[in-house]
């Protein structure tokens, strides 16, 4: 009976296992591996699925721009040839695991997916467009040092972007918290978009992300998503 157990618990065992594995040939890369796996494959071909607008402001050398967001997503795949690896990143990851998902229901055979997106690139101080053809926009490490210097309260940094879910769904009571506490709390909201190098310095990889400082000294912080009651709590606790 005990070996019974034992082989029928094995089973279980090595079946959850098996589902944390990569599944066909889709891997999860972070930036450097997958800068390096690129550098190893002669026949990649590499998908931003970001926005056109996105797109612009820079990304990755040799890179082809599919919108995941547009109707035509499906239809444009056909820029890109199944037998060949694929190697597919958006700005944080999200849009691009849904991508990579279906790019395997399209049948492209190898396929791969960065960890973090364009952020986690960029953090990482891998090369890109930005870099080379673009000019740097927005604040630098040390005028970001001032906004804190410059404040006798509370200030709570808000990174985001235009295109994130969890962000918009946030902003609403993010103001309202704001406004409510005005008289000890300054809110800075950063475009992650717009601010490359200074997420970069900072190692900020994903989005939505807080930052909470008091006496110039960071005293708390969250990334991703969180409620309007956490939130509020968390900024009474250092008051």
């Amino acid at each position: 009976m005990k070996r019974i157990f034992f082989i029928f618990f094995a089973t279980l065992f090595a079946i959850g296992c098996s589902n944390n594995q990569p599944q066909g040939n889709s891997t999860l890369l972070d930036a450097k591996s997958f800068s390096e796996k690129i550098s190893r494959s002669p026949n990649a071909q590499i998908l931003d699925v970001r926005t056109p607008e996105e797109f612009d402001k820079g990304h990755l050398q040799n890179a082809v721009n599919i919108n995941w967001n547009s109707s035509n997503f499906v239809n444009d795949l056909t820029e890109l040839r199944k037998g060949r690896p694929v190697f597919v990143y958006c700005l944080g990851g999200g849009r691009s695991a849904a991508a990579v998902a279906k790019l395997k229901e399209e049948g492209f055979k190898n396929v791969y997916d960065m960890k973090g997106g364009f952020m986690a690139w960029n953090a990482a101080g891998l090369p890109s467009t930005t870099q080379k053809n673009f000019k740097t926009k927005g604040l630098s490490l040390n005028d970001y040092g001032k906004l804190m210097e410059d404040s006798s309260k509370l200030v709570l940094v808000d990174f985001y972007a235009d295109w994130c879910g969890p962000c918009k769904k946030m902003a609403p009571y993010v103001k309202k918290i704001a406004e409510e506490k005005s008289a000890i709390l300054t809110l800075i909201k950063i475009n992650v978009d717009d601010n490359k190098d200074l997420c970069r310095q900072l190692g900020i990889e994903a989005i939505p992300v807080f930052k909470l400082y008091k006496n110039k000294m960071m005293v708390w912080d969250n990334m991703g998503y969180i409620d309007e009651n956490s939130l509020r709590e968390s900024i009474e606790k250092v008051q």
